[in-house]
């Protein structure tokens, strides 16, 4: 078993590990989403049925998300668009009825390395449009009406 401690928790006895996360490129490694050569990365989010998150935002597939309220990420759990590295994350924030996946550009992640939600990333914007995905962070193909 793997436990990461924070906030200055002392363990005694067994093996212990010590798992230093303090670059955006670490975060996703730790994680596991990938990061492509050009910088980009796909971060997950559960929705309701309507594409909308628990505070009302609209991640409706084909749309690019941007937080109308950006305080650069100072605080953790406040203005921004939060994300998590896949889409089984999500359920610790959500009973999320359908999952979407955004691009997002490594360099403009925002992560409180020591919050309370480490594994959450935040950001203003997407890189680009929004798709739906299942569990496993495949692509759900989009039904085109005729």
């Amino acid at each position: 078993m793997l436990l990461r401690i924070r906030g200055g928790a002392q363990i005694v006895g067994g093996q212990q590990f010590h798992i230093n996360l303090s670059t955006n490129y670490d975060w996703c490694e730790y994680y596991g989403a990938p990061v492509e050569a050009d910088g980009i990365v796909v971060l997950f989010k559960g929705v309701d049925a309507e594409y909308r998150s628990g505070h009302g935002g609209d991640y409706t597939p084909g749309t690019m998300p941007e937080a109308d309220k950006w305080d650069g990420g100072k605080v953790e759990c406040s203005h921004g668009l939060h994300w998590s590295p896949t889409p089984q994350h999500s359920y610790e924030f959500c009973t999320p009825a359908r999952y979407i996946a955004a691009p997002h550009h490594i360099d403009d992640l925002v992560i409180h390395w020591d919050g309370r939600y480490p594994q959450k990333a935040m950001t203003r914007a997407t890189a680009g449009p929004v798709f739906e995905v299942d569990i496993d962070g495949k692509p759900i193909p989009v039904e085109v009406q005729p």
